[in-house]
């Protein structure tokens, strides 16, 4: 759906994203509320190039919170 760098927003990424949304609302998301998702994934897949292009992702700190947030979301 959308090419962000070498990375990419998937129709599976959007389908997914946007089930867990609706169940969230409790109702089927709007046309515009729909589009405003893939805008916010493809920010998201922005957001995280750029972090790792200032090699966030090599800090300790950082490192460390996502191991904790892996730890919980599994």
């Amino acid at each position: 759906l959308a090419k962000v760098g070498s990375d990419s927003v998937t129709r599976e990424d959007l389908d997914r994203a946007l089930a867990i949304e609706a169940q969230a609302q409790k109702r089927e998301l709007s046309k515009e509320e729909r589009a405003a998702l893939l805008r916010a994934l493809v920010n998201q897949r922005l957001l995280v190039a750029d972090a790792r292009a200032k090699k966030l992702d090599r800090d300790p700190e950082l490192q460390a919170a996502r191991a904790e947030f892996e730890r919980r979301a599994l």
